[in-house]
């Protein structure tokens, strides 16, 4: 880890992608195909952490896998790509969350999901000690589907709230389950939420659009980041609206595109760069993970994201 830079934690969604390039949708029962190729990565919030970590910040991850095969691996390899995983539970009987990504060649794509299961988790001693003094907290409504998770997840906002710890929310799709939330409790304690258009009435009582936003913003968050893929992002307070038109960009894959996008952004609010420049890096980083297959050590590199900066004419103010 680079100690001169700002340490996140990430919480929740701690996963294995199996990722099929070049299927033929439908996929169909008896319909067999043999697809260009096929890889394992750790996924969802673990694209996060690694890009975060390739952009220069510390990271620590909290969260749980099972003692299956695929458990340590993931942890393995983010420990490799600099992200800290002591804190990570590690179950015994317990299972990995394990998502089937299908992606044909239009770069659309598909999940399969089996979330991961397991005894009740608490909040302890040393989830609170990650917290403590970190930069950002950014948790994952993927996170919040895993029951054995879902209370922890919920007391570590609180107690990240209540320590001054500004907390970012991504809510993820509509998942099964997902009304049971309770997305007050949730909304209090969040400073900053990401998410894309079609997620917005997950978080605002069906509305949607810019009534929607002003709903969240109602609730608690100081800011709203409406991410629209190749379109850029918008980004909202309650006084003031930043749109960034994105960047073009030859679009191989788009699952782990809004992690991604994630990592840039919280990498500039930690360092304190004005919204232009935040939605600018977050456009870039998201841009820089579309134009690559796969998910997990596929995210972009930070030279991979500079270079599409560079190319688009764009200088930031990168942290020594």
């Amino acid at each position: 880890m680079n100690a001169a830079q700002p340490r996140i934690v990430s919480i929740g969604d701690i996963s294995v992608d199996v990722i099929s390039a070049s299927v033929t949708f439908p996929v169909v029962a008896g319909g067999h195909q043999q697809v260009a190729s096929a890889s394992m990565e750790p996924g969802g919030s673990s694209n996060f952490m690694i890009a975060a970590a390739r952009l220069g910040l510390q990271v620590t991850a909290l969260g749980v896998v099972g003692a299956d095969p695929v458990g340590p691996m993931v942890l393995q390899l983010l420990a490799e790509a600099g992200v800290a995983t002591a804190a990570v539970r590690v179950q015994t009987g317990g299972t990995t969350t394990v998502v089937n990504v299908f992606v044909d060649a239009g770069a659309q794509n598909v999940f399969v999901f089996a979330h991961g299961t397991g005894p009740q988790l608490t909040l302890e001693p040393d989830w609170l000690a990650a917290i403590d003094g970190c930069a950002a907290l950014m948790a994952w409504g993927y996170g919040l589907q895993e029951q054995r998770l879902r209370a922890p997840m919920l007391a570590a906002l609180e107690y990240a709230h209540a320590q001054g710890v500004p907390v970012y929310f991504d809510p993820g799709p509509d998942l099964p389950d997902f009304e049971k939330l309770d997305v007050a409790r949730i909304l209090r304690c969040t400073h900053t939420v990401l998410l894309t258009a079609d997620e917005l009435p997950l978080l605002a009582d069906g509305q949607s659009g810019t009534q929607a936003v002003a709903t969240i913003l109602s609730k608690g968050p100081a800011l709203v980041c409406v991410k629209r893929g190749a379109a850029g992002s918008s980004t909202y307070t309650r006084n003031a609206q930043v749109a960034h038109s994105g960047y073009a960009v030859p679009v191989l894959d788009t699952t782990g595109c809004g992690d991604t996008f994630a990592a840039g952004f919280l990498y500039a609010a930690v360092h304190a760069w004005p919204a232009e420049q935040q939605a600018s890096l977050a456009n870039a980083a998201g841009a820089a993970k579309a134009a690559k297959l796969g998910t997990g050590r596929q995210v972009p590199t930070l030279a991979e994201i500079q270079q599409l900066l560079h190319a688009n004419g764009v200088a930031l103010p990168w942290a020594p």
